[in-house]
């Protein structure tokens, strides 16, 4: 195998996600952004973002972004 192929490879989900990648990004994007509001709550902005429940959001938001929905809303929380 050549060199040039497998960088290809490995760099093929980076650069084509497939779509059901980019759905989830899309969610999480949504999320984040209800998030961002005052006073709205996590299982309000799972469904919002098309999230099947809380916990399935906020599987893929520590995934995607390292912390969890509550940690990323109330960063000075310990």
């Amino acid at each position: 195998m050549c060199r040039s192929s497998l960088t290809e490879r490995r760099a093929q989900p980076l650069l084509n996600p497939s779509p059901t990648t980019t759905n989830v990004q899309s969610r999480l994007l949504t999320a984040s952004k209800t998030l961002a509001l005052a006073g709205q709550a996590l299982s309000d902005a799972a469904i919002e973002a098309g999230f099947f429940d809380q916990s399935h959001m906020t599987r893929h938001f520590k995934k995607a972004f390292g912390l969890s929905p509550s940690r990323w809303c109330n960063p000075r929380k310990t």
